[in-house]
């Protein structure tokens, strides 16, 4: 009998910062949104149901030792949307991803850096991934909020948030691109925030709840092409 050929995995490429990485000021949260997005792709009845699941990019930490599903990412903590951009090109061909989730512009409002000029960069990086061959979508998260206790970095993200859907108007055309929104105002105040001093970083229910965003408003909404 001749042997099934192998089926080429399904890459996923999460890019952003340590809320992509799933990183905490005081420890981490195993994959991030990754671990509990993975169950979902794979599950009867998802879109992608059949399609073996792989999550691409640079990095592999944070992956609560599986090499195999939920390990790689994009994510590095601290990073504006302007040094995501610079490493853009590098993440995508590292993995030929078939869809990005992109989450930026989170450090921009906690470093009060380039508040204003952050839906620009963000839109550049949508561009950068829309022109590479392998992509077929790109879901851009409206940004999680932050505990509202944190003033100037919630003021920061609406700012952001308030200029993001005319900076991607011209990507979103494509029917390529798609704006998430509902992840400001996902994560509880406080209880679902890693912890007490951390204002940015969900815990594990928050980094579930995104899990479920990602795929419900993303993935089943707007279907990737097979």
């Amino acid at each position: 009998m001749p042997k099934s050929k192998a089926v080429a995995p399904f890459t996923i490429m999460p890019l952003g910062d340590s809320i992509t990485a799933g990183l905490v000021l005081s420890g981490v949260v195993a994959g991030g949104y990754r671990a509990k997005l993975q169950r979902l792709l794979v599950q009867s009845g998802s879109p992608l149901a059949g399609q073996p699941i792989m999550f691409g990019g640079l990095r592999n930490n944070n992956n609560n030792g599986n090499s195999t599903l939920y390990a790689n990412h994009a994510g590095i903590g601290g990073e504006t949307a302007e040094q995501i951009l610079s490493r853009t090109g590098a993440e995508l061909a590292s993995c030929n991803p078939q869809v990005v989730l992109l989450h930026a512009g989170t450090n921009n409002a906690v470093l009060n850096s380039n508040v204003s000029g952050a839906h620009t960069t963000i839109a550049s990086i949508v561009d950068t991934c829309l022109a590479y061959p392998s992509v077929r979508k790109v879901y851009v998260a409206d940004i999680i909020n932050c505990k509202a206790s944190d003033v100037a970095t919630f003021n920061n993200l609406a700012t952001i948030r308030s200029n993001l859907p005319g900076a991607l108007a011209s990507a979103i055309a494509t029917g390529k691109c798609h704006y998430i929104t509902g992840f400001n105002g996902l994560i509880a105040d406080p209880g679902e925030f890693f912890s007490v001093p951390d204002t940015i970083h969900p815990g594990l229910v928050g980094y579930d709840k995104m899990a479920d965003k990602w795929y419900a408003d993303a993935f089943v909404a707007f279907p990737v092409p097979l």
